[in-house]
C-alpha cells in the first residue's frame, strides 16, 4: 500500500495536506479509491489507527469533503 499511497511524491510536499499524526492526504485519497474508505472513521480508525495519535481539532479536519457529494453530515462525523 505504500508505494500506492505514495505515488509520484518526490519529497513530503508531494505527499498532499498534513492531515494529522502520520496522515497525509495522498494515503486518505488512496484508501477511498482503493480500500474503499467511505468515512473518516474508516481512516481513522479501521485501517489506519492514526486518529488515536490525533487531536480531536485535527480529526475533525478530516471531515469536511471526505463523503461524496449529497452524503449526510452525520454520517461522517468521526466517532472516538
Amino acid at each position: 500500500m505504500t508505494a500506492e499511497a505514495v505515488g509520484a511524491a518526490g519529497s513530503m510536499d508531494g505527499l498532499g495536506r498534513h492531515v494529522g499524526a502520520r496522515l497525509y492526504e495522498n494515503e486518505v485519497r488512496y484508501l477511498v479509491a482503493e480500500e474503499w474508505a467511505r468515512r473518516p472513521n474508516d481512516v481513522l480508525r479501521l485501517r489506519t489507527q492514526q486518529g488515536l495519535h490525533m487531536s480531536e481539532a485535527e480529526q475533525a479536519a478530516v471531515t469536511p469533503g471526505f463523503a461524496p457529494k449529497g452524503a449526510a453530515a452525520a454520517d461522517d462525523a468521526v466517532s472516538p
